[in-house]
């Protein structure tokens, strides 16, 4: 077969992307056919969420079209409309994540085992590899934070000339339970930063606020 006979399947990002722009009555309906992994009738999420029966197909029929739920016939039962059975086609989100977090985490330990140097260096070759690595300012670094999921925030009572902080008030790495990463995974991270970052110095500050981690930017001959 030809490379350009190959059609691969949908890419997962883009699958992901027709979450955005949902209403909110669409995200209800969608949520509610997750919660049926073996898939649900239209009558069956009707009554989950409390509302008519075709205002719930309306809903589903849009949310087909998007490519965000599948359906299937299921085998006739005497005259009249025949029954649909809706799945979700993509998970939501946090299962994403979570699978991805413990992907990531499996991967570093192969990598480098507890050596934190070594995961440093991981993360600056991983910050050299993004096809946009920024342009070597505290500004591009933090956008690549927000990017990851990290919801940086400006530390302004911090700041002194050459000195800029950040907090970090999530971690995609923190588990539901509240389970802190291995200290490699949070190494990486800032190895990454250290690389997007260009001429700052790096330096991340684990919990040093109630909610928070601390990341400060320095330049050469600041304190």
């Amino acid at each position: 077969m030809r490379d350009d006979d190959i059609v691969p399947p949908r890419s997962a990002s883009e699958l992901g992307g027709a979450l955005e722009g949902l209403s909110a009555k669409q995200r209800d309906v969608l949520a509610a056919v997750r919660s049926h992994p073996d898939g649900a009738t239209v009558t069956a999420i009707a009554n989950q969420l409390g509302l008519h029966v075709n205002s719930v197909r309306g809903h589903l029929d849009q949310l087909v079209e998007k490519a965000l739920v599948g359906w299937s016939p299921l085998p006739a039962e005497g005259r009249g409309r025949p029954t649909h059975i809706y799945w979700a086609r993509t998970p939501s989100r946090a299962m994403i994540a979570d699978e991805q977090v413990a992907l990531v985490e499996v991967l570093v330990a192969a990598a480098v085992g507890e050596d934190v140097e070594a995961a440093r260096a991981l993360g600056r070759q991983w910050a050299r590899a993004q096809a946009d690595p920024g342009d070597g300012t505290a500004f591009a670094a933090t956008r690549a934070l927000a990017n990851m999921g990290f919801d940086p925030v400006a530390r302004p009572e911090e700041e002194s000339e050459g000195v800029s902080v950040v907090g970090l008030r999530a971690c995609p790495f923190i588990t539901r339970d509240g389970e802190a990463p291995p200290p490699t995974v949070c190494a990486m991270h800032e190895g990454f930063l250290d690389e997007a970052a260009g001429p700052l110095k790096v330096e991340l500050m684990l919990f040093d606020r109630p909610g928070q981690c601390g990341v400060r930017f320095t330049r050469d001959g600041s304190s």
